[in-house]
């Protein structure tokens, strides 16, 4: 119960939350302007992948750090 806590306390949640709905909103408006300016679809699997990578990222940064009221602190 100790991690689940400490995750609950560090709002690593709300960023793991914020990541999916952002990323998948990217993603989506990829596929349609990628398909209107005929940009090649491998391209698009970049897009994937490069969501894909992030997530470690955002996880480690919403650990390590807490933004409110404005500001960055490192918890």
């Amino acid at each position: 119960m100790g991690l689940f806590t400490e995750l609950r306390r560090r709002k690593v949640f709300r960023v793991v939350a914020l990541y999916v709905v952002g990323a998948w909103v990217v993603i989506q408006v990829a596929g349609e302007a990628f398909e209107a300016w005929s940009v090649p679809e491998q391209v698009l699997r970049y897009v994937w992948i490069g969501a894909i990578l992030g997530f470690p990222l955002a996880l480690v940064v919403g650990w390590r750090y807490d933004i409110s009221g404005g500001r960055i602190v490192r918890t």
